[in-house]
């Protein structure tokens, strides 16, 4: 059985096709992910460096730039290279996982495959890259900061409150 996604897990999902966008963002937001879109390379890439996502699935044939070419350019920045990447590609040939591996792909996915085939996958690689999964990423930490210093600001609001208590029934005696 699959387990769903922690919530927050952001999946930057790149695919020149329309159709194809709509379905496979609809099958993971259905699982719990988070998902944001671009139908080509450059804005793929525009995306990944402001958006930081947990993880980009990246279609190998696309207009312009091709997936591989933007694979080799995210892999290759600083700002980008940590985020896992998984090649998509409906050409899947012998030497496809190789060529995805050479261009700094974490994983190769034929299309079409089935939403709990790309979920497994998805999945496999997250645990592999664990400071990209929300808890541990940089929003994550970010979030359990926020937490934790709201939840600090709430104890010692609370200890005044007693604190006040403790003296206004000293002053009463």
């Amino acid at each position: 059985m699959l387990r769903v996604s922690p919530a927050g897990t952001l999946i930057l999902l790149v695919d020149d096709f329309d159709d194809a966008r709509e379905m496979y963002s609809e099958s993971l937001t259905f699982y719990g992910y988070r998902v944001t879109s671009a139908g080509d390379a450059a804005t793929a890439i525009e995306m990944a460096v402001e958006q930081q996502p947990d993880l980009i699935l990246m279609d190998a044939a696309l207009p312009g730039m091709s997936g591989w070419d933007a694979t080799r350019a995210l892999k290759a920045d600083a700002r980008t290279r940590n985020i896992p990447l998984l090649m998509l590609t409906g050409h899947v040939l012998t030497e496809s996982k190789e060529r995805a591996a050479n261009a700094g792909a974490d994983g190769l996915i034929p299309k079409p495959c089935l939403p709990d085939e790309l979920v497994r996958e998805i999945e496999a690689v997250l645990k592999r890259w664990p400071s990209r999964v929300p808890g541990t990423s940089a929003e994550g930490r970010r979030n359990q900061a926020r937490e934790a210093a709201g939840e600090t600001a709430d104890r010692l609001a609370k200890g005044r409150a007693q604190q006040d208590t403790k003296r206004r029934r000293a002053k009463k005696r």
